[in-house]
């Protein structure tokens, strides 16, 4: 496409297509469905007071689909943590008071979290009985209506003057310590930017993991204690096929399982 990228990720490139507006255009063989559902769920969002972008329509570039929505410039909280790696308790703690923001917002018309977790575990690569464990964990949850971003980590926030999160695919309606578990799963398993020098990665998600828990907590007075909330976020992300986290969310999984 010929226009400026202001932005890469794992499924979908961003360019500019003027000072106010950005597409957002997913890599070949995604599905439109799928730019239409992050399309509604930013737009259901955004009417609900969370802090979204703006997304105006889907448009297809040479067979590549997208959605256009109003540009946000500013860096990710994971740019100032490659840059800054000794500010990893701000980032942990603005992430979660961002998060916390979001919850704060009614989940209406995103789709149902509960039913979003239990396809996701089920068709995972779990043992049947297993798996059979984690849905009967599933079932003894609370359900809950608040709006749950679904991906909430450093390098979905940009810093602009009011804190913008972005990728909204995965967006349910469902209870808040869902999220917070899914949050925390990608800090535990996922690596930290390749910019940050000189600090081990497992130190840094240490610290980063910490202050976002901490920060949650004392925002929100909600207790992170349960940890049957991990276990279903592990096993869902299992059906995600993530290169290099299967075997450790299996173990996780089991050692959930038996430490209950």
């Amino acid at each position: 496409m010929n226009r400026p990228l202001v932005g890469t990720g794992r499924t979908a490139d961003v360019f500019a297509l003027d000072d106010e507006r950005v597409l957002k255009l997913f890599v070949d063989g995604v599905v439109p469905d799928k730019a239409e559902r992050e399309m509604e769920n930013t737009r259901v969002a955004h009417g609900a007071g969370a802090p979204a972008p703006a997304v105006h329509e889907t448009r297809t570039v040479d067979g590549r689909v997208g959605i256009v929505l109003d540009r946000l410039d500013g860096p990710t909280l994971l740019d100032s943590l490659a840059e800054r790696s000794w500010r990893v308790a701000r980032v942990g703690r603005r992430l979660a008071e961002v998060q916390a923001g979001v919850h704060d917002c009614d989940g209406a018309g995103l789709p149902g979290q509960r039913e979003r977790l239990r396809r996701d575990v089920a068709g995972g690569p779990l043992p049947g009985d297993t798996r059979d464990e984690v849905l009967s964990v599933l079932d003894d949850l609370p359900r809950g209506h608040a709006a749950c971003h679904g991906d909430c980590h450093p390098g979905n926030v940009l810093q602009t003057p009011r804190p913008v999160v972005v990728d909204w695919l995965d967006a349910t309606c469902g209870h808040p310590l869902a999220d917070v578990a899914r949050t925390t799963l990608l800090l535990r398993v996922a690596g930290v930017p390749s910019g940050v020098r000189g600090v081990p990665q497992r130190s840094v998600r240490r610290a980063l993991l910490a202050s976002y828990r901490r920060r949650y907590a004392e925002v929100t007075g909600r207790s992170l204690d349960d940890e049957r909330w991990l276990l279903v976020a592990a096993a869902a992300r299992l059906a995600e096929d993530v290169p290099g986290e299967r075997s450790r969310l299996l173990s996780l999984v089991r050692e959930l399982l038996d430490g209950r």
